[in-house]
């Protein structure tokens, strides 16, 4: 079993930068787990928020913690809940 690289775990479909905000909008592809893995990009999250988006609407994800790997550049967003397959919208709020 080969590990994924955050490309293959969630596909960016749009990113927009609002100041120190970053929306990304994308595809969580499978399995089912409780984070999504980012590239870092030499930016320090501060805080973020996950929603799903779906035909009944939008849920909120809780976020548990935040893990920053610089040596693999990667940052990890732990969520309370399993996150599954689908479009997801990640405000991540970051370190100027």
């Amino acid at each position: 079993m080969t590990k994924k690289t955050p490309q293959e775990q969630f596909k960016t479909t749009k990113q927009r930068r609002n100041g120190q905000e970053i929306i990304i909008t994308g595809l969580k592809l499978p399995p089912p787990a409780k984070r999504i893995v980012l590239e870092q990009n030499h930016k320090k999250v501060l805080n973020a928020k996950i929603t799903r988006i779906n035909k009944n609407g939008s849920v909120s994800l809780t976020i548990k913690r935040i893990n920053h790997l610089p040596k693999i550049n990667q940052t990890r967003l732990h969520t309370e809940e399993v996150v599954f397959p689908g479009k997801y919208e990640l405000r991540l709020n970051v370190k100027p």
